[in-house]
């Protein structure tokens, strides 16, 4: 992620991109933050029935549902920068670059992008967070503001993580 974020911050500074731009703003913040809390009501549910299945099946073996506070703190402040590189940047920048007035073939590079970042941990994480990065890019889309959706990737994390999912 600091490979880039180094870039990123360059190329931000030297094209004097508004932050306001990048989804940094009080714009919508409301509507943003509450649309990210109901849709991690939904995902936690969504992945806990998952959780199920898996078990169920066999495939997955039980949670252990282990929390640790510094590991989620870290992680809220890592997927804010995920959010500010993959929708803030990538997603905003693909949207001017191809003229994508609906924005939806930035939603779709930005979150196949977004998860390739996560190959490290395997094929179903992979397939995983582009499906998760579809839902935060069309989020994203709808208010211009990353709280909302770093509200839903640490939500969704920090789940998919206590059910044994990642």
């Amino acid at each position: 992620l600091t490979i880039l974020l180094i870039p990123m911050a360059v190329v931000i500074w030297r094209m004097k991109i508004p932050l306001e731009d990048l989804g940094i703003t009080r714009r919508n913040l409301r509507q943003s933050v509450l649309e990210g809390l109901y849709f991690s009501v939904i995902l936690v549910a969504l992945l806990s029935l998952l959780m199920v299945l898996l078990v169920a099946t066999g495939l997955n073996a039980p949670p252990t549902f282990a929390f640790n506070l510094g590991g989620t703190l870290a992680y809220a402040a890592h997927s804010f920068l995920q959010e500010l590189l993959a929708r803030g940047f990538l997603q905003s920048s693909f949207q001017r670059f191809l003229n994508d007035e609906r924005g939806v073939r930035s939603v779709v590079l930005a979150s196949m992008m977004f998860g390739m970042f996560h190959i490290n941990y395997g094929p179903s994480a992979v397939a995983l967070t582009t499906v998760g990065g579809f839902v935060f890019g069309a989020i994203y889309m709808r208010h211009r503001n990353l709280a909302g959706v770093t509200i839903l990737h640490v939500t969704g994390g920090v789940a998919a993580y206590m059910l044994n999912l990642m």
